[in-house]
């Protein structure tokens, strides 16, 4: 599960903005990240010294599963510059996919692409 944010207010990479990633069925897992140089996430801390690789063949293994991913908007912004403090996208993962987004994220819109 992977990701990139492009800033539409610059137009470059949303580099240093802090992500979580959860599972919906287990919300208390929680992987997080920060966008490196080129916006992206492609690597995400343990999570209870599991890795999102551990975990998802441990306790998801060949089913389906639900997510959600969260970008920290009101921190990256600034509060008085978002309307969104915290930007959550719930997505499916299908079994045996390769799962990349790519945001567009203004102050007042976001765009996401699959």
């Amino acid at each position: 599960i992977t990701c990139q944010i492009i800033d539409a207010q610059t137009g470059k990479p949303a580099a240093g903005m802090q992500v979580v990633l959860r599972p919906l069925k287990d919300s208390h897992k929680m992987f997080s990240s920060c966008t490196n140089f080129n916006g992206q996430v492609t690597r995400w801390d343990l999570c209870n010294k599991q890795s999102l690789a551990q975990y998802l063949k441990a306790e998801i293994g060949n089913n389906d599963s639900a997510w959600q991913i969260g970008f920290d908007t009101g921190r990256y912004f600034g509060r008085a510059n978002t309307y969104w403090p915290v930007m959550d996208v719930n997505f499916y993962l299908w079994s045996g996919e390769s799962f990349h987004m790519s945001i567009l994220m203004g102050k007042s819109d976001y765009r996401v692409l699959r």
